[in-house]
């Protein structure tokens, strides 16, 4: 129903498989159609933190479809969205 990428060159790297905080579930117009109930779902990816220190600039891309009363908008496709993230040296480790 949804796709979440790290764009090729990143400086991020998957440590993991995508999770929602919801899952997903057949449509009922459509069964081949997995789509999640209405309202807000959290999208998590791991990754591996760049080495060094501070924080840098990065971009995901995602992709997804809305629907509403049986009508499906125009997909989102690869749409950019820009994140700050700390290097593996800002993180405090206990």
């Amino acid at each position: 129903p949804t796709l979440l990428e790290l764009v090729p060159g990143s400086a991020l790297e998957s440590a993991g498989e995508l999770s929602a905080s919801i899952p997903s579930q057949v449509d009922e117009d459509n069964p081949a159609l997995l789509v999640y109930p209405e309202g807000a779902v959290s999208l998590r990816q791991p990754v591996h933190l760049p080495p060094g220190e501070g924080w840098i600039e990065a971009q995901v891309a995602i992709t997804y479809m809305a629907c509403r009363s049986g009508t499906c908008f125009t997909p989102a496709v690869g749409e950019l969205i820009a994140v700050r993230i700390p290097r593996a040296g800002e993180v405090l480790s206990p």
